[in-house]
């Protein structure tokens, strides 16, 4: 499966129009993918449906990967800052709810962006930079760590790492399942990622 981690932007927006007009894009985007999943997507019905010329929309993104690819972006970084107030609060929260609060913030998150499943399961797949992939597992593990100080940076970062494979493996799963199966599929990560926290924080 093809994998992206340069940026997919051809210029980044530096006016409130141009946020605007990005916000329209990824907006449009994300129907159309939920109506017709990512293969039907085109440049054309994205400038049609955002109200733009085919050369503004290509002034922006080179191409419909390179849309799909920016859109998971901003999932990403919107499900991580979802994440930050368990990293804050980490040190007050008992093993289960540590768990809890990742696996909950997945299952709200994707009834915020129905679309983000249909992206993580199909071929286009966005890994960013090393050094983002890096900053979220820091991150992570610090969460850990400021949980159970006496855990050495290897076992928070290695305890960060499972815990993301695990949040990831929930997505995919989530993607490929009706929803009607969300909630016992998300039990049994939530059952799972508890036992696996109690472990690390015992």
């Amino acid at each position: 499966m093809p994998s992206v981690s340069s940026k997919p932007v051809r210029r980044a927006p530096k006016q409130p129009r141009s946020e605007r007009t990005l916000e329209a894009i990824f907006e449009v985007s994300a129907k159309l993918i939920l109506e017709n999943g990512v293969d039907a997507l085109t440049m054309t019905e994205i400038a049609y449906r955002a109200d733009l010329s085919i050369g503004g929309l290509y002034h922006y993104f080179p191409d419909k990967r390179s849309v799909v690819v920016a859109l998971l972006s901003q999932y990403g970084t919107e499900l991580e800052q979802m994440w930050q107030p368990l990293l804050e609060q980490a040190p007050k929260l008992k093993n289960h709810e540590f768990a809890e609060f990742f696996i909950e913030t997945v299952i709200e998150f994707v009834r915020q962006r129905p679309a983000f499943l249909t992206l993580v399961s199909s071929p286009i797949r966005f890994r960013g930079t090393p050094e983002a992939r890096r900053s979220l597992r820091n991150a992570v593990a610090a969460a850990f760590r400021s949980h159970k100080p006496s855990l050495s940076e290897q076992e928070a970062f290695l305890a960060g790492n499972v815990t993301i494979q695990l949040l990831r493996g929930l997505m995919h799963l989530l993607g490929e399942l009706l929803p009607a199966d969300h909630e016992q599929v998300a039990k049994t990560y939530r059952d799972l990622l508890t036992h696996y926290v109690e472990s690390v924080l015992r």
